[in-house]
């Protein structure tokens, strides 16, 4: 199923999916106004693409406001964040209040809300209670260059792990630098640090934070010649469990209990060829490893389910998606593809229902690109059932079909209505098949 995001078509770039408790969908992304600056962009669709409610956030000041990171707590209030400031939106879209961080990434857990990034050159930490009140905000600053914190994820301690950028030698290029990883209590003190990985020229790459219900952290990085990433994942009590790396660019990470997995535009070796790719924990450089069947591309999201599946999508020209088992092996591929040029996959989430969402841009004829949002559900078309054959397909948003059947192709008759559920599913039994010997089955969309 594919739905426009219903924005102007210029610059509409998805850029965090997140489902709440009634399974609906909110995405957070960003979108042109009347001046061509960008405005944070916030809307809510229902499991059957219907769209409940949209926001948008802009300022006043000449400055487009780029979204970075959402958020939802267990009530379903979204937090959003980035360039500008940080804002809280209730279930039903009404704007609750705006806190003066405009941070790189957020994490809410309880009462608890988290807030990194807000500085370019000091590791700007912020904790706030879900009213928008600031508890306390650390800062760090050596004096040999710029530090930025990147990701945070809160602890069920009312703590946080916060990870960024750290110069940790200053010289003519601009400092050498590490991705380091510090575990905060709720107070703000400091319980340890760990040096993750070191970078040897002045770049700022992506740090990807993951948090597992055991309260394990997975942290992952791309080294400094953008040739190889790292991730290590460790224990409540600093220990390291595991290590993983791989060729390429890791772009993103998913955690579900043990299971750790990253995509990104990845390779067998440090020569390449580079395509999009799940990799898991414990992998070092080798198996195991998939790729989507595509010479080039790269992996920009990922998510894991309850069964450890993994489902990712990214960018092949197209919107690519992939399914892998908890073996990180290739379930099925899917590719959405722009009618008028490129699109591409960027966020990704797995309902426990289990279907799959997926949303990303696509370009349009008149230029720009519009919020795509797509729906992937796992179904037998044909199956029997106690009280005849099931029939199931997917369906418009509250579309009437006629369902038709016949024992020879010419010959069809109708032999019911559907109407799409709130699933996407059409379902409709076929109470007479015992009398038949066999038959096929084709659909007509019913007139208004």
């Amino acid at each position: 199923q594919h739905w426009d995001g219903g924005f102007p078509a210029k610059a509409n770039k998805p850029v965090a999916m997140k489902l709440d408790s009634a399974g609906n969908i909110c995405i957070l992304g960003s979108a042109a106004n009347s001046s061509n600056l960008l405005d944070y962009v916030t809307f809510k669709y229902a499991p059957d693409g219907t769209l409940l409610w949209s926001k948008r956030y802009g300022t006043t000041n000449g400055l487009s406001n780029l979204p970075r990171s959402m958020a939802l707590d267990t009530n379903d209030n979204i937090y959003v964040t980035g360039t500008s400031v940080t804002v809280k939106y209730s279930p039903g879209g009404t704007e609750l209040w705006t806190a003066a961080y405009g941070g790189r990434d957020l994490s809410v857990r309880g009462t608890n809300l988290y807030v990194v990034g807000f500085s370019e050159d000091q590791f700007g930490t912020a904790k706030l209670n879900t009213d928008g009140i600031t508890q306390w905000t650390l800062t760090r600053d050596s004096g040999l260059g710029r530090h930025i914190s990147q990701a945070v994820v809160a602890t069920s301690d009312g703590g946080a792990y916060v990870a960024g950028t750290i110069t940790v030698v200053y010289d003519k290029d601009g400092g050498n630098k590490g991705l380091f990883m510090f575990r905060y209590d709720a107070q703000g003190n400091e319980l340890r640090s760990s040096l993750i990985l070191g970078y040897q020229r002045p770049i700022f790459q992506p740090v990807l934070l993951s948090l597992s219900d055991s309260e394990r952290v997975s942290i992952c990085s791309i080294d400094f010649n953008n040739v190889s990433s790292y991730g290590s994942t460790f224990n409540p009590d600093g220990s390291k469990v595991t290590g993983m790396a791989c060729y390429g660019e890791a772009h993103a990470i998913a955690v579900f209990g043990d299971f750790v997995r990253m995509t990104g535009s990845i390779s067998r070796s440090g020569l390449g060829p580079y395509n999009m790719g799940v990799t898991a924990n414990g992998s070092d450089f080798e198996d195991p490893i998939v790729f989507f069947p595509q010479n080039s591309g790269t992996g920009l999201a990922i998510s894991v389910d309850s069964a450890g599946n993994s489902f990712a999508t990214g960018d092949v020209g197209d919107i690519a998606i992939m399914k892998c088992d908890r073996d990180v092996k290739v379930i099925w591929t899917q590719r959405y593809q722009s009618t008028f040029g490129r699109s591409a996959g960027t966020a990704i989430a797995a309902a426990p229902s289990g279907d799959v969402y997926v949303a990303g841009y696509s370009t349009l004829a008149q230029g720009g690109t519009e919020i795509v949002l797509l729906k992937y559900s796992e179904f037998t078309a044909i199956q029997k059932a106690p009280d005849g054959m099931l029939l199931q397909f997917p369906g418009g948003t509250d579309q009437q079909y006629k369902i038709q059947a016949a024992t020879n192709f010419p010959n069809w008759i109708d032999i019911g209505l559907a109407t799409t559920a709130p699933d996407g599913l059409v379902k409709f039994t076929d109470t007479n098949t015992t009398q038949h010997p066999f038959r096929f089955y084709q659909t007509v969309t019913a007139s208004p």
